[in-house]
């Protein structure tokens, strides 16, 4: 009798999980969706550069524009989808943020010209911050306590898979076949998010509190009224604050004023300026760069490999040591690595090796930078982030991260006409080293630490509309940027 018991336990328990994860990975296709924008360009860049190109001869300043515009008609999104979501709902945001993808991989599958390939970007790039926002929001507020932290942190992973496909699939198939497979994941996410609920927390939110219960009971697999009733309570704590701001309270309140500084310094100087964003859309034109020829379709798979290595490590790593210290040890590291390569390159060094040492070391600097220095910046950005101004901040740090990363994709072409790659890898190992010093002298360290403490650490004695003793950082209260 206790061998079924443990046996019906056992199975309830994993029907449960598999239920959430399988949620999860649903709702995630838009970030996988989103890590395939992102790599597209690197991906189907050798078939623009044959002789019998899809859109015709391209220039170097379309490439360009392909690989920066994306993040510029992001901008246009950046306080858009989080209102969206508070007034229409997760579920109906999720189906919104999916028209785009679907219009743009049709435009790519249907067209052969130049100008509409650039469109089609253009209209892709409109569900960029939504993705991470909305995406993530609602994982979070349908997944159980246990198994939150884990499906929320699917996001970075589900992007990295994308990127993976974007770069397996064009080693092995046609551009139009490609963009077929990706119109047809694009078309699968809309009627695959249609068949989940409602975010119960959107819908408790709203007093409609029976509506919450049937979703709570469809997502949890129960009818036990207790349970549903103890999870209600549950949700109510975590999510729902009662003590709200406007936008205008972030610039008259001294912690939120250093917050925002400090958020939108790191989140733009650390995708932008250590060179991350170049590498990620750029990648292939880097790798034909530093080895001398075309066919670098293996390195760009080993690249987001490397990339899904480095998210697994960063669950264990992650959270070992302080804040301040694992970001200021990334970049001092990434800056030796850096130099290396452009020193490398510039000196003409030549070391026989079965891998080229310039990939060795940008391989090491994307292994250290995601593994690290990528998971513990979110974290940090949790932490010193008060829960009640969190909304906005993010907004605005997302619109300056994405002004950045189009300003540095866009100056890519330019900056590797001027300086040569050995130029422009020293330009950024120097600036690397610049944010790490900036970052030394600057920031405090947040782990383990209230809002109380880090606004006396950073002299700012005001209260704020939600000052409270409760530390910031959270597992089941996770805020990805």
């Amino acid at each position: 009798m206790l061998f079924f018991l443990y046996s019906y336990h056992f199975s309830m328990t994993f029907y449960l999980s598999f239920l959430c994860s399988l949620l999860s990975v649903s709702a995630n296709m838009m970030a996988f969706c989103l890590g395939v924008l992102s790599g597209w360009l690197s991906a189907v860049l050798p078939f623009f550069q044959s002789a019998d190109s899809p859109v015709g001869p391209i220039t170097m300043e379309y490439v360009s524009w392909l690989g920066s515009i994306p993040f510029l008609s992001a901008l246009a999104g950046t306080f858009i989808w989080g209102n969206l979501s508070e007034r229409y709902g997760r579920k109906n945001t999720g189906i919104i943020l999916g028209i785009p993808h679907v219009i743009m991989y049709s435009i790519l599958c249907f067209s052969h010209n130049q100008t509409a390939v650039l469109i089609a970007r253009v209209i892709g790039g409109l569900s960029n911050v939504g993705c991470l926002m909305c995406v993530t929001l609602y994982v979070k507020e349908i997944s159980s306590n246990k198994m939150r932290p884990t499906l929320t942190n699917m996001l970075s992973f589900s992007m990295t898979i994308g990127s993976l496909y974007s770069f397996t699939m064009c080693s092995m198939v046609s551009y139009y076949v490609f963009n077929y497979s990706l119109l047809a994941i694009s078309i699968s996410y809309l009627f695959l998010f249609s068949m989940l609920p409602e975010s119960p927390v959107y819908l408790i939110k709203n007093e409609m509190t029976e509506e919450a219960k049937r979703a709570l009971s469809w997502l949890r697999h129960t009818r036990d009224r207790s349970l549903i009733e103890d999870e209600i309570d549950e949700l109510k704590c975590l999510f729902l604050n009662k003590t709200g701001i406007r936008l205008t309270d972030i610039f008259k309140t001294k912690y939120y004023v250093k917050s925002m500084c400090i958020g939108v310094f790191l989140h733009t100087a650390y995708l932008n300026f250590t060179g991350f964003a170049s590498f990620i859309t750029y990648s292939t034109q880097i790798f034909q760069k530093l080895i001398g020829r075309n066919e670098v379709s293996s390195y760009n798979i080993a690249f987001s490999l490397l990339q899904i290595v480095s998210g697994i490590l960063s669950f264990f790593l992650a959270n070992r040591l302080g804040r301040k210290f694992f970001l200021v040890f990334t970049l001092i590291v990434s800056s030796i690595l850096l130099l290396s390569i452009g020193s490398y390159d510039y000196f003409d060094l030549h070391v026989d090796f079965v891998v080229p040492i310039p990939i060795v070391l940008l391989f090491s600097f994307m292994l250290i930078f995601c593994t690290v220095g990528q998971p513990v910046l979110y974290l940090y950005f949790n932490e010193i982030i008060s829960s009640e101004s969190c909304n906005y901040i993010i907004s605005i740090m997302m619109f300056v991260k994405s002004l950045g990363w189009f300003a540095c994709t866009k100056l890519y072409s330019s900056l590797m006409a001027w300086l040569d790659v050995s130029g422009l890898f020293l330009m950024y190992g120097g600036l690397c080293f610049l944010i790490a010093i900036i970052l030394f002298y600057w920031i405090p360290e947040s782990k383990n630490k209230s809002i109380r403490q880090l606004k006396t650490e950073l002299q700012c004695d005001e209260k704020t509309p939600l000052d409270n003793d409760a530390l910031v950082i959270n597992a089941d209260n996770t805020h990805h940027v």
